[in-house]
């Protein structure tokens, strides 16, 4: 009746001293009760339904502290939980409030910052010199340039520039990043009205003056005025093909340095040339421009094609267009 997990337990055989020369002792809880002393079976029978009631009950009572102890655990930890949590929704609501009051700081710091920045890029251009004008900063980190105010954002997304509320109806999305038209109507939920695209766009409508902006109509709200390149190629192109027609042609732009150049040898996404000095070589690109004329020029489309060349200048594009 010692067995491991159960000592509370005693099978008949073992009460009732079956097949045992002397009387048994009875087991409860590791401590001895002490032998059943009968003088028959039936007595020792008797004997045993007594030991297992009070086993029974043992059990049953053993069971019901248990319980009761498991109640009072759950008890305390839900109420530790919801004082915990409790104090993390205090904390979050500090750390909030903190966070807010920083970015807010933040963003007057970024907005006077872009306004001494933008003045000094107005006043002092590397390639266009020093602006003859008045360049300024308002009170209230506006951009005057010759008496106009303009305003300063600081901003990521454009949907939440208040473009309305400066008075902004054109918007001139120059930042190379949304091409796309439906990305760039983003500009319009601030409160302008029509958005012009700096770069060739794949599902916006393409317009170059003296090419093809008669057949734009008031409907449009977000169009592209295609690239530099596209600006010059697509002009000398119509007046070709106008007086004398286009069966194909070979299109050679020689660009300026951009942006995207590194001016020191680096990784590049698109090409490993590409991550070359931009001051040291000249670089060969591809170029949009000959799907960008076949798209403003639906004539032409198919029948161009080039190659463009990156060139160490700060300024110039020309292009060479063999027909």
């Amino acid at each position: 009746m010692e067995n491991d997990g159960q000592q509370q337990q005693a099978s008949f055989c073992d009460l009732a001293g079956i097949g045992q020369e002397s009387s048994p002792s009875v087991i409860l809880k590791g401590e001895p009760v002490g032998p059943l002393v009968t003088t028959n079976q039936e007595e020792y029978r008797g004997q045993a339904k007594i030991v297992q009631g009070i086993s029974d009950s043992m059990k049953q009572s053993s069971a019901k502290e248990k319980k009761q102890r498991t109640e009072a655990f759950n008890s305390r930890r839900a109420s530790k939980e919801a004082m915990d949590h409790g104090r993390l929704d205090k904390e979050m609501m500090s750390t909030k409030d903190r966070v807010q009051n920083q970015q807010a700081e933040m963003e007057r710091d970024i907005k006077e910052q872009n306004g001494k920045m933008a003045e000094e890029k107005v006043l002092y251009d590397t390639v266009h010199g020093k602006y003859k004008g008045e360049v300024g900063l308002s009170a209230d980190k506006k951009l005057v340039v010759d008496g106009k105010e303009i305003t300063i954002f600081a901003l990521r997304d454009p949907s939440q520039i208040p473009r309305g509320q400066a008075g902004a109806a054109y918007v001139v999305e120059s930042t190379g990043v949304f091409t796309d038209k439906d990305k760039a109507a983003a500009h319009l939920k601030g409160g302008a009205k029509k958005e012009v695209i700096s770069a060739p766009s794949g599902n916006a409508p393409m317009f170059v003056m003296g090419v093809n902006e008669k057949s734009y109509t008031t409907d449009l709200d977000v169009i592209s005025n295609a690239s530099c390149t596209t600006n010059c190629i697509a002009p000398l192109a119509k007046v070709i093909n106008d007086s004398f027609g286009i069966i194909e042609g070979l299109m050679t732009p020689v660009h300026a340095v951009t942006a995207t150049q590194t001016t020191v040898d680096g990784p590049s996404g698109k090409a490993w040339r590409g991550g070359r000095d931009a001051g040291c070589y000249i670089i060969p690109s591809g170029t949009g421009a000959a799907k960008a004329v076949g798209e403003i020029l639906p004539v032409l489309n198919g029948k161009l094609t080039g190659m463009a060349f990156r060139i160490p200048t700060a300024d110039m594009s020309v292009v060479d267009l063999t027909v």
